[in-house]
């Protein structure tokens, strides 16, 4: 039996600094809307409670849009696309580089030759770092945008300024939860392809996969463990399930479980 590959590595710390990175940003952006709701339009809320004129109720929604816009304004300066993109930018670099010192040991291992050129890599990467990007700003719009409505609404329905500031909390709370939502699903994804596409290039057909052993591994995961894929075949490649944890291990041609795996194969 050939040696065995040394193992594809999750970049786990990389996860949890993305997300924590995510986290900074929208938990700026909640100090912000809570300071605005607090000090600027919950004070005009509570005023209103008191007018029955209909021309002075006139003005104090005319004011009360002003001051919501106001909000969505400072919002999108305080969390702009630029730190977005920082953040995305260092984060797949990141993954990348930590991935290609994993395989270039696997490939030496088995006496390949490292990784030289990767000429398909910055577009490849161009691309994910945009993606991810689109992903965090949406938070911070989702999070804008409900919050707008969550005012809106509770005004015409006469909420009040301790009811709403609940639910704007609770908005926050889901928005803390995106960013380790993102960070988790995109690691895995970033990392499977970055595998799959540095596996191909140096010549490897197949990998072997090979899920994280623990109990948060799902059943259908677990039966793909250990068992060898073509990429030809275009299969699943461990880290595209959300969630998932699951590496690649390189297999190469004289590998026993290869050979196997050929004669097999439909």
């Amino acid at each position: 039996m050939v040696k065995r590959m040394i193992k594809t590595i999750y970049p786990t710390k990389i996860e949890e600094s993305y997300a924590s990175n995510i986290k900074s940003l929208v938990s700026e952006l909640n100090e912000l809307i809570l300071y605005e709701f607090d000090n600027v339009i919950a004070p005009q809320i509570k005023s209103e409670k008191l007018l029955t004129d209909e021309l002075v109720l006139d003005s104090f929604f005319f004011r009360l849009k002003k001051s919501v816009n106001k909000m969505n304004s400072l919002a999108l300066g305080a969390f702009p696309n630029t730190m977005s993109k920082k953040a995305a930018t260092r984060y797949a670099f990141g993954i990348s580089t930590v991935n290609k010192t994993n395989i270039d040991n696997q490939l030496t291992t088995k006496g390949f030759n490292r990784i030289s050129s990767e000429n398909w890599l910055k577009p490849f990467l161009d691309t994910k770092i945009e993606e991810n990007v689109s992903y965090i700003t949406k938070i911070r719009d989702d999070q804008v945008a409900n919050i707008e409505q969550i005012i809106y609404r509770g005004v015409s329905k006469g909420q009040s300024v301790a009811e709403m500031r609940e639910q704007i909390l609770e908005v926050s709370d889901k928005s803390l939860n995106q960013a380790d939502f993102i960070a988790r699903d995109q690691t895995g994804t970033l990392l499977g392809q970055l595998t799959a596409e540095r596996h191909k290039n140096a010549g490897i057909r197949a990998f072997r996969w090979s899920d994280s052993g623990d109990i948060k591994v799902r059943d259908s995961h677990a039966e793909r463990n250990d068992k060898i894929f073509f990429y030809a075949d275009n299969p699943l490649l461990p880290g595209e399930d959300y969630g998932c944890r699951c590496v690649a291990e390189m297999v190469d041609e004289f590998d026993d479980d290869y050979v196997e795996a050929l004669k097999t194969r439909k």
